[in-house]
């Protein structure tokens, strides 16, 4: 057997430290390997925290100063709790715990390592176009601009709007008829992200898909200039239902939905 003498107490304190070292870094998560790594080469990432943000929350040593750079986005599926929430274990896609920005593996962050990780690539051009269900083809109206001869931003609404009840007309979803059965659909949020503006007699086309959270039908809705596929606008639409005046499951609509559900 070999043995290790030490000649001084200046080497057993080096070793010592070395060592302590060597034990940090080895009971440290692939995931904090890969977030140090990442930051190191100035890697713009997104992370999800394990609880929500408290009111006035503001990030604290580092993570203020890559978050006011840019390089860190710090998002919770989760309200804020005294009590600490798990994180679920995710799957590799665009909800994954970690998203690199250039896509680099995770084996490379890691020397050559294989580890489990949450990473992800970001979805193609193409991934992306074959989450659509529905789309509807429309053209710009004179009247739908302003005096800067673009559409006013309250008319891309009401294309969204128009593309979602085209799709339930096809599907056989009957407002009126609902209406009468005592049930209501009605949008209980929507968020737009104006990218590119479009003009008089451009063509258009609206595309959507839906997923469900809860009591909450999501269409995610996208607007292409024409023939370009130029993406003008990306919007996200909760609808609910109110049953006799009451927030509720439409079973209807559950039925006509399932096939289409992500």
């Amino acid at each position: 057997m070999r043995r290790l003498v030490l000649n001084s107490r200046t080497e057993h304190q080096n070793l010592y430290g070395h060592d302590r070292k060597e034990r940090a870094r080895e009971d440290k998560s692939p995931r904090e390997t890969v977030d140090e790594k990442a930051v190191e080469r100035g890697i713009a990432i997104i992370k999800m925290v394990d609880n929500g943000f408290p009111p006035f929350y503001k990030p604290q040593g580092a993570y203020f100063d890559l978050c006011a750079t840019g390089h860190l986005l710090l998002l919770s599926p989760f309200d804020y709790r005294t009590e600490r929430v798990p994180l679920p274990s995710l799957p590799i896609h665009h909800n994954s715990s970690l998203f690199i920005r250039n896509h680099q593996k995770s084996s490379e962050l890691l020397g050559g390592k294989e580890e489990n990780v949450y990473l992800c690539k970001k979805k193609s051009r193409k991934e992306i176009m074959a989450n659509y269900i529905f789309e509807l083809k429309d053209k710009v109206r004179d009247y739908e601009c302003d005096l800067q001869g673009i559409v006013n931003n309250a008319n891309y609404q009401h294309y969204l709007e128009h593309c979602r009840h085209e799709f339930l007309l096809a599907h056989d979803i009957s407002f009126a008829r609902l209406h009468e059965q005592g049930t209501d659909a009605v949008v209980a949020r929507l968020t737009m992200q104006f990218k590119v503006p479009l003009k008089s007699r451009d063509e258009y086309v609206t595309k959507l898909w839906v997923k469900k959270e809860g009591v909450r039908y999501i269409f995610m809705q996208d607007i292409f200039r024409l023939p370009d596929m130029k993406l003008c606008i990306r919007a996200q639409v909760d609808s609910v239902c109110l049953v006799d005046g009451k927030l509720a499951e439409s079973p209807e609509l559950n039925e006509k939905f399932a096939p289409f559900l992500q």
